[in-house]
């Protein structure tokens, strides 16, 4: 269902409550009025006026809220998006996998295969996403100086995605400043795009950690996402449950 019908259905709802409540009072006091005193009267005329005036506060209320989530997205339309240019989305992936040779302390023969395992680990997390979205995803999408995995566009909210494939039960914290800032960077150059929308940052950990590693990664990874400049998701993904899924 689309915008406009949402918008639609409760509007054509709370008219169709209010007006039944009220036309079942009004029947009320022009078949009852000589059984009842007037007190209760009174509080039924009232009541009536109140429920009126509710109804019609929560209609204004809901073509507000919903005419403004359509009002930005109704935008995109006029909006280009850029794409990362292949030269960073190099140096970031280089940047990437040299991380993991030095974390796992292989030498520069083993950079094919973890940068191999890296596009895999990548490619499969967004599907998963994606999948479970049910939304196409915009990928290596580039927002003002920000750059990120995948962009999704849920009406007012922008959700910006990054991937990190972790060996270890640790994430450097100068990389999760890096994607701090970026989601910054990309909310303070959304409000002059996309004005009024809001921005979400997805962070896709997929880990290939028994389950002792990653619980005390858990349990030690909140506490670097307590202040942060925008929402912040984080999705935990096994590599080998997301190479079953897809590809075995």
């Amino acid at each position: 269902m689309n915008g406009a019908a949402v918008i639609k259905a409760y509007f054509l709802l709370v008219i169709a409550l209010v007006a039944t409540v009220c036309l079942s009072l009004a029947l009320v006091l022009a078949y009852g009025s000589k059984d009842l005193s007037s007190g209760i009267l009174w509080f039924i005329a009232l009541f009536l006026v109140v429920f009126a005036l509710f109804g019609t506060a929560t209609v204004v209320w809901l073509l507000t809220r919903y005419s403004a989530k359509l009002a930005i997205a109704d935008g995109d339309g006029s909006m280009e998006w850029k794409v990362t240019p292949p030269e960073k989305q190099k140096r970031r992936l280089n940047d990437e996998v040299r991380e993991l040779c030095k974390i796992l302390d292989f030498g520069a023969d083993h950079q094919a295969d973890l940068r191999a395992a890296y596009i895999v680990a990548e490619d499969l997390a967004m599907r998963r996403i994606q999948n479970e979205c049910g939304s196409p995803l915009m990928r290596k999408v580039s927002i003002g100086n920000a750059d990120f995995d995948a962009v999704l566009i849920d009406k007012d909210v922008v959700i910006c995605i990054a991937v990190t494939f972790l060996v270890r039960p640790e994430i450097p914290r100068e990389k999760i400043n890096r994607f701090l800032r970026e989601a910054a960077a990309a909310k303070n150059a959304l409000s002059d795009i996309r004005e009024g929308s809001r921005v979400r940052l997805l962070l896709l950990l997929v880990t290939q950690l028994d389950r002792s590693e990653e619980s005390r990664l858990r349990a030690s990874i909140t506490e670097h996402f307590k202040s942060t400049p925008v929402d912040v998701d984080i999705r935990w993904m096994d590599f080998q449950g997301l190479q079953k899924l897809y590809s075995e």
